[in-house]
């Protein structure tokens, strides 16, 4: 365990996201394209291709006035996402608060606000630490803190919130002071008293936790990890695919990964020790 410092009067009082909506509006604009140009290309492409089966012209047109129609409703609400783009994240004294809409003021409208308040958040002593990162893999692009939150009645549970800062992306594409923002959440959660965090949550938010600065390289780095341990197994199994059994063909994907792991973990330990072991912080003068 390693414990780091942090100032008590270092963070904004209020800290809000400020919404990219210019990005997210071409994001939406962008994407309502190809299927705005599929819906008018094929009846015509229709139209005029050779009609070799007369008797199964009804299927062929119910086919395709159900790809149209498919086509026309994704690009429709596309654009209607681009014409009402927004979403909002404040850290407060009090906690947090997040949502889709243009602003806190009116996210009750939107029906979908979520309050976090910090002395909720409290500390698991069943748990190696508090404060972590989901584990699920299809969250890669939005991981998500997780941390343990006291409920009114007194329950203990597991609550989490995207370290992206949003939870649709087509409604807010980023935030443009989004480092900003993370870090004001995690100085607020780093002065409650005896909470841990799992270094993770610091790779993912990309913000060195001694210095509260930008560190973007070691997420970068557990990325290009991935991809090469990827590009190895295919290549793997392209040599090798046609010439063993898909016994052996399973065994030696399986000691690649291990072996991948093994070198990602030990360079990981190497280059980044402070990063390998649980973080607490102490307030600071």
């Amino acid at each position: 365990m390693i414990t780091y410092t942090v100032a008590p009067h270092q963070t904004p009082e209020i800290v809000d996201g400020i919404a990219d909506l210019r990005g997210t509006r071409c994001l939406c604009f962008g994407a309502a394209v190809p299927f705005l140009g599929f819906a008018f290309w094929l009846p015509v492409a229709a139209a005029g291709a050779p009609n070799r089966n007369p008797g199964s012209d009804g299927l062929i047109m119910l086919l395709i006035a159900m790809a149209v129609a498919l086509a026309a409703g994704l690009a429709v609400n596309l654009i209607r996402r681009g014409l009402h783009p927004g979403a909002w994240f404040q850290v407060s004294a009090s906690g947090i608060g997040y949502g889709d809409g243009p602003d806190p003021a009116r996210a009750t409208d939107v029906g979908n606000a979520r309050m976090i308040a910090w002395e909720h958040v409290v500390r698991n002593p069943k748990r190696a630490y508090d404060i972590g990162t989901s584990s699920m893999r299809y969250r890669a692009l939005n991981p998500r803190m997780t941390f343990w939150y006291r409920m009114p009645e007194g329950s203990l549970v597991e609550r989490s919130l995207p370290l992206q800062l949003r939870e649709d992306v087509l409604r807010c594409l980023r935030f443009r002071n989004a480092h900003a923002v993370r870090v004001a959440m995690l100085q607020h959660l780093a002065r409650r008293e005896g909470l841990r965090f799992h270094p993770d949550v610091f790779v993912e938010a990309g913000i060195d936790p001694e210095t509260w600065q930008a560190m973007k390289t070691p997420r970068r780095i557990l990325w290009l990890a991935a991809a090469a341990t990827l590009a190895c197994l295919l290549g793997f199994a392209a040599l090798v695919s046609q010439s063993v059994s898909p016994g052996f063909l399973a065994l030696g994907a399986v000691a690649l990964l291990v072996l991948a792991f093994g070198i990602t973990s030990k360079g990981w330990r190497a280059a980044y020790p402070r990063l390998s072991e649980i973080i607490t912080f102490r307030p600071g003068s």
